[in-house]
């Protein structure tokens, strides 16, 4: 299997713009992002021929993965855990934000919900 990995700023991958000015310029310029990104997401799975794309997003925030994935009949799942199966494994909301309430040694892999502590560390 060939995996690609596509890293990005979250707000590109929503489908609304959630830039605002004055003069319309941040919002232009959030468009054009966005339009970029969903033309790369269209080459990249005709060139590789793909057929599933895993996105971690927030759910219940329309994505053009998502969007790009149904009009170019791609298998899509939302891979981020859901905040209701986070709440229930005990992981704190916003805990990629609370370094105290993880620690600064560990990690949650987010799929999983697993808690990685590195060896030595309390």
């Amino acid at each position: 299997m060939r995996v690609l990995i596509l890293g990005l700023n979250h707000q590109i991958q929503w489908v609304k713009i959630f830039s605002s000015s004055t003069t319309g310029d941040l919002e232009r310029f959030e468009q054009s992002q966005k339009d970029h990104f969903r033309e790369l997401l269209r080459k990249r799975i005709a060139e590789r021929k793909v057929q599933f794309i895993g996105e971690e997003t927030k759910h219940g925030e329309p994505a053009i993965a998502h969007e790009v994935a149904d009009s170019e009949l791609s298998r899509y799942a939302n891979i981020e855990m859901h905040p209701d199966v986070r709440a229930a494994r005990g992981i704190p909301a916003n805990y990629e934000n609370n370094h105290e309430s993880v620690g600064t040694d560990c990690a949650v892999q987010p799929a999983t919900g697993r808690l990685y502590v590195r060896e030595g560390s309390s």
